[in-house]
């Protein structure tokens, strides 16, 4: 059964998750999570995205972004078929690796963004330092190898 097309409100302001396909996992170790955020950085230059919080965790991830709807659309688009060609060819793997179209929520009230951001904050438990352990980044200047206005403060 096809899906429903997309209704968009009127907001550039957008909560969106996806997940991996049959709860697997989308970043197995500290270099998948290094090659999403760098495919992350380029799509949010080349798409023109407001990338307010993020966050990667072992199955799924979380992102607010601030973004035109086919702007929004053709970055998902690029960043999950991208990521999902290079994990199959690092890790040997094939097929589905995400679950359907991603979810884009609308975030709608002033206060709605700062709730969105704190809950992807809250999600991710603090001090961790595995290799393995969910990564989360918000505010305004994400800066791990190059100072792009875009990317966000990893806590």
């Amino acid at each position: 059964m096809p899906h429903a097309p997309r209704t968009w409100p009127s907001t550039k302001l957008h909560l969106v998750t996806t997940s991996g396909n049959g709860h697997c996992r989308l970043f197995l170790d500290a270099a998948d999570r290094d090659e999403f955020l760098d495919l992350l950085d380029g799509v949010v230059e080349r798409h023109g995205w407001e990338l307010f919080a993020w966050s990667l965790l072992g199955n799924h991830l979380h992102l607010v972004v601030g973004s035109e709807p086919e702007d929004l659309y053709r970055g998902m688009q690029r960043l999950k078929s991208v990521y999902a060609m290079r994990f199959h060819r690092r890790h040997h793997t094939r097929g589905h690796l995400f679950k359907r179209p991603y979810d884009s929520r609308p975030i709608l009230t002033e206060e709605r963004p700062h709730r969105s951001c704190e809950a992807i904050r809250c999600e991710t438990p603090s001090g961790t330092a595995s290799s393995s352990a969910p990564r989360t980044g918000s505010g305004a200047a994400f800066a791990r190898s190059r100072a792009l206005p875009h990317r966000l403060a990893a806590t």
